[in-house]
């Protein structure tokens, strides 16, 4: 089911909840093109008046949604890189991040944050690579297969398993099937 229009999303981390949201801003030219996109991410303590404004500027290298390649929500680098401000898991490190820049989440006024100081960390965070990396990993000898419980608070609230078989530089990076319950 599509989401409705702008409404707010509820993340629940440590027993707090935060709402969020996603927006998306440009300067119109006078022949229609557009140009200084930014995706934004709003992420707000329930019943605080404190906000904090994530925003991802297109720049050289930086690739957000323009209306033709970029799928709204998604926000990389020209080396691959990328992430989905649509899902959960990247809104919770993106708001432990800021968290841990000294973010206080019930300080009435807006914090901007450039999501591109963060970008590397969340990425990284969030096992992002660029397609040089993954084209360069040599492949992993063995194979990897579990079950395990998603015990991370806040991210979802079901218990995900599943197997796959790994490949990369021994790091267990792959791919697989699973099952969310």
């Amino acid at each position: 089911m599509a989401r409705k229009g702008k409404t707010a999303r509820r993340l629940v981390v440590d027993g707090a909840t935060y709402m969020w949201s996603i927006g998306h801003t440009h300067h119109v030219l006078s022949d229609g093109r557009y140009e200084g996109c930014s995706e934004t991410l709003v992420i707000r303590l329930f019943k605080a008046r404190g906000r904090l404004h994530v925003s991802f500027t297109t720049g050289p290298g930086r690739l957000v949604p323009d209306g033709r390649y970029m799928p709204s929500g998604a926000v990389g680098t020209t080396d691959g890189r990328m992430l989905n401000l649509n899902e959960p898991g990247t809104v919770r490190a993106l708001l432990d991040e800021a968290l841990s820049r000294g973010w206080r989440p019930d300080d009435p006024p807006v914090e901007e944050l450039d999501g591109w100081s963060l970008f590397d960390v969340v990425a990284a965070r969030r096992g992002a690579v660029s397609r040089e990396q993954h084209a360069t990993s040599e492949p992993d000898s063995d194979t990897d297969t579990g079950t395990g419980t998603d015990t991370n608070p806040g991210t979802d609230t079901g218990t995900d398993t599943g197997t796959g078989t790994g490949t990369g530089t021994g790091t267990g990076t792959g791919t697989g099937t699973g099952t969310s319950l």
